[in-house]
């Protein structure tokens, strides 16, 4: 029933999208191609809000199934396909520096590229670089004088590589935004800032201490973790990727020894009644916290979840574990750091 309702929205989305399109045609005619930037913007906004694929990705945004499936289903339909086709074609025609174009659009587009770099085989089929978006969007950035839009792409697509590590291409777009862009919202609101900041909290580098009270009202100090590893979660209950890994936490929670690792959950953007509710329900065995602003800030987090493996003396040994193999991807890391030190006490 659940597929069944699914396919009829998707259906009557279409037709939604089709309608809209059909009434953009009839305003172009109308006004003789007067206002046709206009109805450029307009298209390109209603392409990335309220196209088919949109809608079918939706779901998967919002936290969807634990694997790839349903990314290589929507890739690999017909939805894409018109799309892709779609916005190549708008953003070929569209004036960059028309000030009828607004950024509404840029993160929805640069977000792609995020669900492309998940489903490799129907990448290959289909013929497309995973940076396909990012590079044409870099390619307008070049050419605007549109601070908005500008600004935008240079921020989503920064915070998108800060994300996914890929520090120094992160560092050149988000440094140039603040050069180019002073006055752009990411950069007011320290969001860029934040950004940079994720980018020094990597493997190496020493995390920051924090003292925080739990939802149980317990005291949770991570300088009394020293000796045993620590897999800190920065996630929240609004958040659909969080939702769908708690249930591997939880899993990394049960199976390691207490006295080799703790597990910790700190949530934004949360109320107290929400998080007690939440890890009643889920039956979520570790402490969780309302994550206080400064410790957010000081561990760079501009994106949910986002989590770190901590070592014995301290150190941040990992960054962004997560998905169905994650007491895997966190024994290797651990295997690791102790065959390492087992190296230099020999000498």
């Amino acid at each position: 029933m659940r597929q069944k309702n699914r396919s009829a929205s998707i259906v009557e989305a279409g037709e939604n999208y089709a309608a809209l399109n059909r009434k953009l045609d009839e305003l172009d005619r109308h006004f003789s191609g007067k206002y046709a930037q206009l109805v450029l913007a307009t298209r390109l906004a209603h392409t990335t809000f309220l196209h088919p694929f949109i809608k079918e990705i939706e779901p998967v945004w919002a936290g969807g199934k634990t694997d790839t499936t349903v990314f290589e289903e929507v890739f690999s339909g017909d939805n894409f396909t018109d799309f892709q086709a779609t916005t190549d074609d708008l953003l070929q025609q569209i004036e960059v520096n028309s000030a009828m174009l607004d950024d509404g659009w840029v993160s929805t587009v640069a977000r792609i590229d995020d669900y492309l770099a998940d489903v490799p085989s129907v990448v290959e089929k289909i013929g497309i670089p995973t940076d396909y978006y990012s590079q044409k969007l870099l390619a307008l950035e070049a050419e605007t004088n549109n601070a908005d839009i500008g600004g935008s792409i240079l921020y989503y697509i920064g915070w998108s590589l800060a994300y996914n590590q890929k520090n120094e291409k992160a560092e050149v777009l988000l440094n140039k935004l603040k050069l180019k862009y002073p006055e752009h919202r990411s950069v007011k609101r320290g969001s860029v800032d934040r950004a940079l900041i994720s980018l020094k909290m990597k493997q190496g580098e020493e995390a920051p201490l924090f003292s925080v009270e739990t939802i149980a009202g317990e005291k949770f100090e991570l300088a009394a973790m020293k000796g045993k590893f620590v897999f800190i979660d920065f996630w929240g209950t609004w958040c659909g990727p969080c939702r769908r890994e708690i249930p591997h936490v939880v899993e990394v929670a049960k199976y390691f020894p207490a006295d080799e690792l703790q597990v910790f959950g700190m949530t934004s953007y949360d109320t107290l009644e929400k998080v007690k509710d939440y890890v009643a329900k889920n039956k979520i065995p570790y402490p969780n916290a309302l994550g206080p602003e400064e410790v957010t800030r000081s561990y760079g987090i501009t994106a949910f979840p986002t989590t770190f493996l901590i070592d014995p003396e301290g150190w941040i040994l990992a960054k962004n574990l997560r998905g169905a193999d994650l007491i895997q991807k966190i024994e290797r890391q651990i295997g690791a750091w102790k065959m390492k030190k087992k190296m230099s006490e020999k000498g």
